[in-house]
């Protein structure tokens, strides 16, 4: 059985730095009832619908299989995740270059966040057209794009 989660996110840029804001709003046994209770919170509340996500997570299921990794698999897992990213948009830069860019570093973020967590590589592209959207209000860019970055990282990632 799945739960789906009504979750609130605003970044907030602070100049040299950011940082978020961040609400579990509600739980809810449908899709479609998160939904709903998105829809009237944008209504009632005034609220930006891009800061109100929906995801969901099966109930009953170990929701962090990764276990505790060093800081140096992190890093790795960075530098891999930058290549993909860097490779998919044409970038020719080492990932500290890359991670320069506050935009381009937090979309690399967003996505690092999920990464270990999304197994399927449609739902990871849905993921990662989002935060492109949100990050770089770019909507030029084809689903298949999008699967084509999520296979990459599902593939590298896993190894």
């Amino acid at each position: 059985m799945r739960i789906y989660m009504l979750e609130y996110n605003k970044e907030i840029n602070h100049g040299d730095f950011e940082t978020e804001e961040y609400n579990l709003i509600g739980l809810y046994l449908s899709e479609e009832e998160a939904q709903n209770a998105k829809r009237r919170i944008v209504s009632e509340m005034n609220i930006d619908t891009d800061l109100l996500f929906v995801s969901a997570a099966d109930i009953g299921e170990l929701q962090w299989e990764g276990g505790f990794v060093s800081s140096d698999d992190l890093y790795q897992d960075s530098i891999t995740l930058t290549a993909c990213f860097n490779e998919w948009l044409g970038i020719d830069k080492s990932p500290e270059e890359s991670w320069e860019d506050n935009k381009y570093y937090n979309a690399l973020c967003d996505v690092e966040e999920v990464a270990y967590q999304i197994k399927d590589t449609r739902e990871l592209a849905e993921y990662i057209q989002q935060v492109w959207i949100r990050r770089f209000e770019d909507t030029s860019k084809k689903f298949e794009d999008y699967m084509q970055i999520a296979s990459k990282i599902i593939s590298t990632m896993s190894e």
